[in-house]
């Protein structure tokens, strides 16, 4: 009976899931993975109907039996995280604390993962003393001050590293975050310097100013991490390096994906001066610098831009020319005056004085 029930659940249409046999078909061994396969195709408009159902005390029951083969368990582990089920989260944080094994250390990754989706990540702080490094990092996004995340930049595992220094732009102005993001900048790993570099801006690190110019200035360095400089350059109110980068590019053609990036900075800048220069940007050649340019002039709602938009339109290729389109008619509706308003006259007849 049941192992008709499991091919019925593997084709069923999520829409027309009944809770309630779902539930009985979840704790029943030969239908069980046909259930967990339909369940993890509700669309999330439809999950109500099962959050209120016993769907989710099985599926916490399933996740925290031992009996069970590690694939079922995995399986309702990440559906809780797919049905948003927060009262599982004390079961989650449980799994977490259990490495022993290779399958208990798994578990309790994914657990660790469920409690990141769900927004309850504050559980994990126990874990930043995990034997497991990929448990310590999933763990680093958690904490609400940095100073349980500065040492963390000193890791032995790059994962971790990497993790520590992303999570400590969140933390501008704290103690230990300047001298931390200092050791993640030296870092050689590429992933951690690079999430160094954006944290540096994130976190407003003004002493790191002098090393992200070296960066954006160093050819030999990779391309993102320079890009990624520029731009914390201009969290940090720096903003004459990128000038110069997109002066450059304008004139001799330095690199495109560099003049991009530094477009991306100037769109930071309140000065009028940076505006002019992100609507000299539309002349460049490289297609990557005149969207970014256009993009940031219509998030600007430059009004004044339009002709040199339109003028981009028309001499760009068939792909630009739709987005570019596209980008005209936002800035057209956005200057259209609101509902109710006054719309101005041309004719000077019309008018007061």
């Amino acid at each position: 009976m049941f192992a008709a029930l499991l091919a019925l659940f593997v084709l069923i249409e999520p829409q027309v899931l009944d809770p309630v046999a779902t539930a009985r078909a979840l704790r029943q061994d030969d239908a069980r993975i046909g259930a967990l396969r339909a369940l993890g195709r509700v669309p999330a408009a439809d999950h109500g109907r099962f959050t209120e159902s016993e769907v989710p005390t099985t599926l916490t029951d399933l996740a925290g039996d031992p009996k069970l083969s590690f694939a079922d368990r995995v399986g309702a582990i990440r559906l809780l995280a797919h049905l948003r089920v927060h009262r599982a989260s004390t079961l989650l944080a449980q799994l977490t604390a259990s490495v022993t094994t290779t399958e208990e250390t798994a578990l309790a990754r994914e657990a660790a993962r469920a409690l990141v989706r769900l927004g309850r990540g504050a559980l994990l702080l126990p874990a930043l003393h995990s034997p497991d490094p990929e448990l310590r990092a999933l763990s680093i996004e958690s904490p609400t001050t940095a100073e349980p995340v500065c040492p963390a930049v000193a890791d032995p595992w790059p994962l971790v590293r990497k993790a520590a220094a992303r999570s400590l732009g969140r933390f501008e102005g704290q103690a230990c975050v300047e001298a931390a993001l200092t050791k993640a900048m030296g870092d050689p790993d590429s992933g951690v310097l690079g999430a160094a570099i954006i944290a540096a801006g994130q976190a407003r690190v003004a002493s790191l100013e002098s090393p992200l110019r070296a960066l954006v200035a160093d050819s030999a360095r990779p391309m993102p991490h320079r890009e990624d400089a520029l731009v914390s350059l201009s969290q940090l109110g720096e903003f004459e390096t990128a000038r110069r980068c997109l002066s450059t590019h304008l004139e001799k053609g330095g690199v495109a994906s560099l003049a991009a990036a530094a477009v991306s900075a100037l769109g930071l800048s309140d000065s009028p001066a940076d505006l002019l220069r992100l609507r000299r940007a539309l002349l460049s050649e490289a297609v990557g610098v005149q969207m970014r340019a256009a993009a940031l002039l219509v998030e600007r709602r430059d009004e004044a831009s339009l002709p040199a938009l339109k003028e981009l339109h028309a001499r760009s290729g068939a792909r630009e020319r739709e987005s570019i389109a596209e980008l005209i008619s936002r800035l057209e509706v956005r200057s259209l005056p609101e509902d109710g308003a006054p719309i101005p006259s041309d004719d000077p007849a019309q008018d007061d004085d």
